[in-house]
């Protein structure tokens, strides 16, 4: 008994001895963490007017630029971008001083990413006489519904520390983290943007923000749910009858009957919808169907939901709103943007991006005071000024094709896609026929396809396993589209495991 009554105690003084040092150890941990905050602070401020006193006679005006790949250039590089039209348009002067731009976009990139990058900016070169200019958002996904985790996670944003090891451990605002995944959501996407504005205003810079457009009327949507129903896609297929027949009334019942049936509509059959009424002159209804189809689908493009967040933080933060998504419209035959303005789903052409630059430069011009030189920018202007080769637009159009296969298996229109990039291909074909990369998509198309005798077709014209072979090296992604039986894949795997290293 006695030697049970000591093991009891001794139990007991283990478990005391295990909390105090548990509880020690999330002391030392707060501690730390706190100090670490306080520093991170202290030595910002203290940086801050140390870097503005060593660089009072900096004579650059800049441009900051935060977003996505549209706010980067893409498919353009960095050679061509609307911060670069804008500034273009101004002479590349402000207030008689050299327009300097810090693009911090990046492709793929989310609302999250953009403010660490624009933090990390400001923090080693806290200038305070430039603009924030603001196109982003597009690669967010706000989640509809409630987020019940939503106070506690904007607590955590209210540290450095904290929100900075939530963003490494839990991904990029929608995006699958490392370790686990915050759930986004639409006071998430709201909260992000406003910490991105509030970041430049507390380092003394204007902030211009924009709308978000897209490719409403020619980009089909993802919507995974139609094959969720026999019946239904039954039905889909008799509208898609209808519509080649040339029978759009029909067709039009036929998915308002789809519609009836399922509570919220179907985000294909929206974009069906649109189609239709725009075939017959009904412009507005297909306006609203568009976007509807976007509502609640692939996030290749922004949504009206996005849109309205953006305007109301515009007016609440009171900064200046380039209304792109407006302007896009007006641009377009009766509001429906398309090809006309877009070379993919969200990626403007040569003229989307000079649209998108007009905008930003009004809004510039009544921030700075500063008048607009260069009022009509042309496309061909552009190219020329920019020096943008033919060898550019051929890699432009090279990486279109490779966007549109990539994305092919993602849409409700697989061959519809496929036809987007063969068009592309031809146009690169214009510029270089020759060129190996040409000889390599002709065949990937046709393998997607799975069309074994015109792939090795141009498999055998483009020399691809003898003389252009390099073309397969490290090209990691093409394995997976490639859908060829035989002994030839055998051999085109090996060239592309010899550029792994």
């Amino acid at each position: 008994m006695m030697n049970i009554g000591c093991l009891a105690v001794k139990t007991v003084r283990g478990a005391k001895t295990g909390l105090v040092i548990l509880l020690a150890a999330l002391l030392i941990t707060a501690g730390c963490a706190i100090f670490l905050e306080l520093g991170i602070r202290v030595f910002r401020y203290g940086w801050k007017q140390a870097y503005r006193i060593i660089h009072r006679g900096d004579s650059e005006y800049i441009f900051y630029t935060v977003g996505g790949s549209v706010a980067f250039g893409e498919p353009y590089g960095d050679k061509i971008s609307f911060p670069k039209i804008a500034a273009y348009m101004f002479d590349n002067r402000i207030k008689g001083r050299d327009i300097k731009i810090v693009n911090l976009a990046r492709s793929g990139m989310s609302l999250e990413y953009g403010y660490w990058r624009l933090f990390k900016e400001l923090t080693v070169r806290p200038r305070a006489d430039g603009l924030l200019l603001i196109y982003a958002g597009i690669n967010d996904v706000p989640g509809k519904g409630p987020d019940p985790g939503f106070k506690a996670w904007r607590i955590i944003q209210y540290s450095i520390v904290l929100s900075k090891l939530q963003y490494l451990l839990g991904g990029m605002s929608g995006f699958p983290g490392r370790y686990f995944t915050v759930k986004n959501s639409q006071k998430k996407y709201e909260f992000r943007l406003k910490k991105i504005i509030n970041l430049a205003q507390r380092h003394g810079l204007e902030v211009i923000i924009s709308t978000l457009a897209g490719n409403i009327r020619e980009f089909d949507t993802k919507d995974k749910s139609i094959y969720g129903s026999k019946k239904i896609m039954d039905l889909i297929r008799r509208a898609r009858r209808q519509e080649e027949a040339g029978n759009i009334g029909k067709a039009v019942k036929t998915y308002e009957d789809i519609q009836k049936k399922r509570p919220g509509g179907l985000p294909y059959v929206y974009y069906r919808l649109g189609n239709c009424y725009e075939e017959l002159g009904a412009h507005a209804e297909a306006r609203e169907n568009y976007w509807k189809a976007l509502e609640d689908s692939d996030q290749l493009r922004p949504n009206l939901l996005q849109n309205r967040t953006i305007r109301r933080l515009a007016e609440e933060k009171k900064i200046e709103l380039a209304d792109v998504k407006k302007a896009f419209e007006e641009e377009s035959p009766h509001g429906l943007m398309g090809y006309n303005l877009f070379i993919d789903a969200h990626h403007p052409n040569i003229r989307g991006y000079i649209i998108m630059a007009r905008e930003f430069a009004k809004k510039i011009k009544a921030v700075t005071g500063c008048d607009i030189r260069n009022t009509e920018v042309t496309r061909q202007a552009v190219i020329k000024d920019f020096k943008f080769s033919d060898a550019d637009l051929f890699r432009v159009y090279i990486s279109r094709v490779q966007w549109f296969c990539s994305i092919a298996e993602n849409g409700n229109e697989r061959e519809e896609r496929l036809k987007r990039a063969e068009y592309y291909l031809d146009k690169a074909v214009e510029l270089d026929p020759d060129n190996p990369l040409v000889y390599l998509w002709r065949f990937m198309l046709a393998s997607f396809r799975k069309d074994e005798e015109k792939a090795m077709y141009w498999l055998e014209k483009g020399k691809l396993l003898t003389a252009n072979r390099s073309v397969f090296r490290g090209r990691w992604w093409l394995e997976e589209w490639m859908h060829l039986p035989g002994h030839v894949l055998d051999t085109i795997r090996e060239l592309i495991e010899d550029g792994k290293g």
